[in-house]
């Protein structure tokens, strides 16, 4: 991608500037900097840089900048490119920073005008507007630095414990991992959109001024909490955290291979959410030292090193001791008859390389598995595979190419090369209309699509403004539509059987309307807890939609769900000290606020 654009933020400012809150600002990321424009005006920079983010560097450009402004400076960004970028340069006004790129075979689109237009005689300007039209692979770079100028989205919510209790001063932090109105073909850093945030006296914490999409939201692990994580689009504003207690606690470990000699360079790794592992010594040693839910009863560790089988040991709580520690010895099993498998992916029809695909070769019998990844050229390599008969080669459909899949596959000593020609996969379009309970158009709304069975290929979809949608060359067989973040919509039952154009109709669970509800036990006292679900389904000719909300009761014992349509819903609670509930409520015939009695578990 010869075209780069970086889209810089202001973040703070000096006197004249606005002040970043504590509670809410962008977070720090490595390579920021501090950047002194004027002796009495300073910038904090995040850069967003878009191009291809497979070859992104950390790079600095030195060049001076060149402008009739004197607060102009040079600021270091990350370039997604380095290799097409010549020069950059920043302008400070009293709007903000504004950036500019400049590729050695084009020039940015931005709605900034060039700066450097003034100091550039025709020719050059000519000679660079010609070949930016002439680089088909330029992406709509103006439609990319709009989407990422419109930060109108929000997410808020409350950060509660196992209780349902506000938790209060506790850092919740916001990563993109979708945006929406961002063209397919403009490979973002999306995770480099993150945002910092604390929970106030309530709990409650905000992020706002987001572009638009979908977020990753967390909690900061503390002694006492481990991570709580979240998926949440922009515009939700229940996004609660329930919280969970951890505990300290420490394993000693040991791996040998099968004839007792110990293993060093082994990786051991806990397979718990923010848990970091380690290798084993000379002597085959590693200390292990984690935080673990209160909760949890079983610990899984994870065993690996080239050369001998990975192995999964489950270690029970049972097995700690009262000053919370626990000892492990590991055997691994070496590969016996170790050769290797290379092989390379081509286009069944034109033999060009296919590059990015997934290559596994599995054995159920022996209950082994290898993957490889293809690379620019189409070739892989499993440099450690167990010589053997019986396997099976699977290459997932997508990207235009049908599933390949290859039985009784045999690799000797000597090794397996592999030439595979993936076959095209037929022309199909899925297009439909998404649509709310009132049959009103939902625009602007981003699903993912998967086959009920496999391979399991992804997709994703998003309709236009007026719920429009088109997707091409989906699985064939049943589809489920899902939103990959809360709420949890869900539409299956969708068939796609022929190569001729399909018109469907998604329903989804979206509305104006609100359901406040009070928990209360026989006394008629608040009871509190993170546990509140809403849920939600309808067949409609042949397809199911549903949907599935989450919401805490707070210390008052009250929750509520917003955003939802019309209908009956079904309140499910689950509260510490009493028997679960399971309500139906219709709010356009019972209202919207309602209280729920709880049943003590005690009682008869």
């Amino acid at each position: 991608m010869l075209g780069l654009i970086v889209a810089g933020f202001l973040l703070s400012g000096g006197e004249n500037g606005n002040q970043n809150s504590a509670a809410v600002g962008d977070a720090p990321a490595a390579g920021d900097s501090d950047i002194d424009a004027t002796a009495d005006q300073r910038f904090h920079l995040k850069g967003l840089i878009f191009g291809n983010a497979a070859r992104r560097a950390k790079n600095e450009l030195a060049r001076p900048a060149v402008s009739d402004s004197e607060d102009t400076t040079q600021i270091p960004a990350r370039v997604a490119d380095p290799g097409s970028v010549e020069a950059y340069i920043a302008e400070s006004d009293d709007r903000g920073i504004h950036i500019g790129v400049f590729g050695r075979k084009g020039k940015h689109k931005s709605r900034v005008d060039d700066p450097l237009a003034p100091y550039k005689n025709d020719e050059e300007a000519d000679e660079e507007s010609d070949t930016a039209d002439e680089d088909e692979g330029l992406f709509d770079e103006v439609l990319v630095e709009e989407a990422l100028y419109a930060r109108n989205g929000s997410i808020s919510g409350r950060v509660v414990n196992e209780s349902g209790m506000p938790m209060v001063g506790i850092g919740v932090t916001a990563t993109a991992i979708h945006l929406f109105d961002i063209p397919p073909n403009a490979q973002i850093p999306v995770g480099d959109l993150q945002r910092y945030a604390v929970s106030d006296t309530a709990g409650r914490y905000y992020f706002e001024q987001l572009v638009p999409g979908e977020y990753r939201v967390h909690n900061v692990p503390t002694a006492d909490y481990g991570m709580s994580q979240i998926a949440v689009r922009t515009g939700v504003d229940f996004a609660d955290i329930a919280l969970k207690s951890q505990r300290a606690v420490t394993v000693s470990i040991i791996v040998n291979d099968t004839v007792g000699q110990p293993l060093s360079g082994v990786l051991v790794r806990p397979m718990l959410l923010g848990a970091v592992g380690g290798y084993t010594d000379s002597a085959g040693l590693f200390s292990l030292s984690m935080r673990i839910p209160s909760e949890t009863r079983t610990v899984s560790l994870d065993a690996s090193l080239h050369g001998y089988r990975d192995k999964i040991t489950i270690l029970g709580i049972e097995q700690f001791n009262v000053d919370q520690h626990a000892s492990l010895r590991i055997q691994l099993e070496a590969i016996e008859n170790q050769t290797f498998v290379t092989g390379i992916v081509v286009d069944g029809e034109t033999g060009s390389p296919v590059a990015g695909k997934s290559v596994a070769l599995s054995s159920t019998i022996r209950n082994d598995r290898y993957t490889a990844t293809t690379g620019p050229d189409g070739s892989f390599t499993m440099p450690t595979v167990a010589a053997a008969d019986g396997y099976e080669l699977l290459i997932p459909g997508g990207g235009g190419y049908k599933a390949y899949q290859q039985p009784n596959v045999s690799v000797t000593l000597q090794g397996l090369e592999l030439a595979v020609m993936l076959p095209p996969d037929e022309q199909r379009i899925l297009a439909g209309r998404m649509v709310d309970l009132d049959g009103s158009p939902v625009p602007n709304f981003s699903m993912v699509v998967r086959a009920k069975k496999p391979p399991y290929q992804l997709m994703r979809v998003s309709s236009d403004g007026s719920g429009n949608f088109v997707l091409q060359n989906p699985p064939v067989g049943e589809l489920v539509f899902e939103s990959p973040s809360d709420p949890r919509l869900t539409v299956g039952g969708i068939q796609v059987n022929t190569s001729d154009q399909e018109q469907v109709t998604l329903r989804l669970d979206i509305g104006p309307n609100e359901i406040f509800g009070t928990l209360v036990d026989a006394n008629g006292q608040p009871v509190s807890t993170p546990n509140v679900v809403l849920s939600w389904r309808q067949h409609y000719n042949g397809v199911v939609s549903s949907s599935i909300r989450r919401s805490a009761a707070d210390s008052q014992g009250q929750f509520s769900f917003r955003g939802i349509g019309a209908g009956t819903r079904t309140v499910i609670v689950n509260a510490d000290g009493f028997k679960p509930a399971r309500i139906d409520h219709d709010a356009a015939t019972e209202g919207y606020q309602f209280v729920i009695e709880l049943e003590a578990e005690s009682s008869s």
